[in-house]
């Protein structure tokens, strides 16, 4: 059906702005309450199904392994040499060889050091956001990559988790 649609799409010559346009206009359906029930039982049972794709992807695993990685890491954070921080090192696939990969959780407000790396830094926000030390924000879904050295503060309410995968990071105050 989704194929059919896209075709039909295609062909009429809609661009994804047109389409978004005609949603907008289309009144929402509010499910049955049993149904909501359901739907929602189900989506905070896998809090973590958006990100699994993702995650497989950026860190070069298959899509359980992304999926055992994100539903057993509350379990499995230590600490880290920084305050109100833990970490999980990751083995990542071939692709990120060399590369430090993990999940890095953040108390609300707290700030993280100051460091640098020499490529790309690529995090993925799971939960919660930070606010980098140039001014901007990053939330829950979102992509960030970074090549410079930086530092941020987790946003307040909820605990920051990120995915990182990074090569060449140096922090100057433990050096």
């Amino acid at each position: 059906m989704k194929d059919r649609v896209q075709e039909a799409l295609f062909v009429e010559g809609l661009k994804d702005e047109d389409v978004l346009a005609l949603l907008q206009d289309i009144a929402p359906v509010q499910p049955a309450a049993k149904l909501r029930a359901l739907l929602m039982a189900e989506v905070q049972a896998r809090p973590w199904e958006p990100f699994v794709n993702r995650m497989a992807n950026l860190v070069d695993v298959s899509a359980e392994r992304a999926r055992f990685f994100l539903n057993t890491m509350m379990e499995n954070f230590v600490p880290a040499p920084w305050k109100n921080v833990e970490w999980i090192h990751l083995e990542a696939g071939p692709a990120n060889a060399g590369c430090d990969v993990g999940i890095l959780r953040v108390a609300p407000e707290q700030e993280f050091p100051y460091h640098t790396h020499g490529n790309e830094e690529v995090v993925l926000v799971l939960q919660g956001g930070f606010q980098n030390d140039d001014g901007s924000i990053h939330r829950a879904g979102e992509l960030c990559r970074q090549r410079d050295g930086h530092g941020f503060t987790a946003l307040p309410g909820q605990p920051l988790i990120y995915l990182v995968v990074v090569a060449g990071v140096e922090f100057p105050e433990l050096s």
